[in-house]
């Protein structure tokens, strides 16, 4: 019993020493995860707080970017409300400019307005005073011429009574000044220059002696006509232009052709242009004397180039489409035209020359606009092969584009210089017409018989005057 009992109270103190260590190690891990719980509560309140720190931090940068965000778009703004107001300035001053420049022609306008209207009614109130003056200085001569011949007339009666020669017959007065008037009028158409001032000199001849058969106041017509004559003025530059370009119309000849009637207008457009413009298309290489040195084109070989599709139709058509390009590309190299330098480069020949025609074609806006379907088929058929109408259009708008050139504006500004300087030479050969017709009739005047010119004259008249 002894043994049993120390043998109990040895496992009773086994056991309370086994509870203990129990105990103790119990303690040991409660105070680890004690000391791990609180690290993990130390560092989650690190984190929290780095967290919040960066919460903080974002959202400082949040506040600093909508703040500025709000200065830029406020920047913007006030920069757009600038830029508005300047813009809204320049208008207003371009406006008021605009509307200065606008009164200022119109001022300028009303006083060029005023000026021409002002010149015009001098103009007339000097036309009105040439006119009234010469309408006077013609009544005073007609007045002086009258006087005289009354006072020739009595003082050839005067020397006829003192002779006895009272009753000497004489021919009419009328007969005498026809025969004056035709030897004088010779004389003065041999010194125009052609037939058709022959003819006018002629003519005027045959006319005044008409104007003086009258027997009754024949005297007196033949005073005023002759006056006429002696006071007629110079005719002025336009006048004399317009005398000599005049021309009496004759009906056109009748002739046959192949062409349609809607294409015959253009084509001899064309013909009258090429032969008009001959120095203008003419080879410079060549002398003039050489037979190719001028482009010529009848009206047969027209005709074979609008419709035919024969050689001889693509022959005549390179002729004078070439010498209408060569024409064309000389104005462009004149006026520097870059579009078509390019085009002027490339050979001419049979088999290019349709090409090159479309090429400068097609560097016209306006007729690539208005004729797509000629710049089609010169691209994609024989030029043998296109129809008449499009070959005569192309035509005509080459003839078009010469004429508009420099070389055809200086030729045209010549042939008016000259056409000018052919009327002022009419006009002076008219002036020496009607001179010499007015002596003539003076001469006759002069040495008509006094009996002959007052007796159609009443009874008592020379008492009288």
């Amino acid at each position: 019993g002894g043994s049993g009992g120390a043998a109990g109270g040895a496992a009773v103190a086994a056991g309370k020493a086994k509870g203990k260590g129990k105990s103790k190690q119990s303690n040991t891990i409660a105070s680890a995860v004690h000391r791990t719980l609180e690290r993990l509560a130390k560092d989650l309140h690190k984190q929290l707080k780095r967290y919040a720190s960066d919460a903080e931090t974002a959202r400082r940068a949040a506040d600093k970017a909508r703040l500025h965000a709000d200065k830029a778009s406020a920047k913007r703004a006030e920069q757009s409300r600038k830029r508005a107001g300047q813009e809204r300035d320049r208008a207003l001053k371009a406006l008021q400019k605009a509307e200065e420049k606008e009164a200022r022609a119109i001022e300028r306008a009303q006083q060029m307005e005023q000026r021409l209207r002002d010149k015009e009614e001098q103009r007339a109130l000097k036309l009105a005073n040439k006119q009234e003056l010469k309408k006077q200085k013609e009544a005073q001569r007609s007045e002086e011429l009258r006087l005289r011949k009354v006072e020739e007339r009595l003082q050839h009666l005067e020397r006829l009574k003192e002779l006895g020669m009272e009753d000497l017959h004489l021919p009419p007065a009328a007969s005498m000044e026809q025969d004056a008037l035709a030897a004088a009028a010779p004389a003065v158409g041999h010194s125009a220059r052609g037939d058709r001032a022959q003819r006018q000199a002629d003519g005027a001849g045959a006319g005044e002696g008409a104007f003086a058969t009258d027997a009754n106041g024949g005297d007196g017509a033949e005073g005023t006509r002759a006056d006429e004559d002696q006071g007629q003025p110079q005719m002025d530059e336009r006048e004399a232009t317009a005398t000599a370009t005049s021309r009496p119309l004759t009906s056109a000849p009748q002739f046959q052709t192949r062409l349609p009637h809607s294409l015959v207008h253009d084509a001899l457009a064309v013909l009258e242009f090429i032969h008009a413009v001959r120095e203008i298309l003419r080879d410079e290489s060549l002398e003039p004397r050489d037979k190719d040195c001028y482009l010529t084109l009848s009206r047969t070989e027209l005709e074979v180039l609008l419709l035919d599709n024969d050689r001889q139709a693509l022959e005549i058509a390179l002729r004078v489409h070439r010498r209408l390009l060569r024409a064309l590309f000389a104005e462009d190299a004149i006026s520097e035209q870059k579009a078509t330098k390019w085009v002027s480069e490339l050979p001419v020949n049979e088999l290019t020359f349709a090409e090159s025609v479309r090429l400068y074609l097609s560097t016209h806006a306006h007729f690539s606009a208005d004729y797509p379907s000629v710049l089609g088929a010169l691209g994609e058929l024989d030029y043998v092969d296109v129809v008449p109408r499009d070959k005569l259009l192309v035509l005509r708008f080459l003839c078009d584009a010469v004429m508009d050139g420099s070389r055809f504006r200086e030729a045209a500004e010549a042939a008016m210089a000259e056409l000018g300087e052919l009327g002022k030479q009419h006009a002076q050969l008219e002036q020496d017409r009607r001179t010499a017709v007015a002596e003539a009739r003076r001469q006759f005047s002069l040495a008509l018989p006094p009996h002959a010119l007052i007796q159609d004259e009443p009874a008592g008249a020379g008492a009288g005057a």
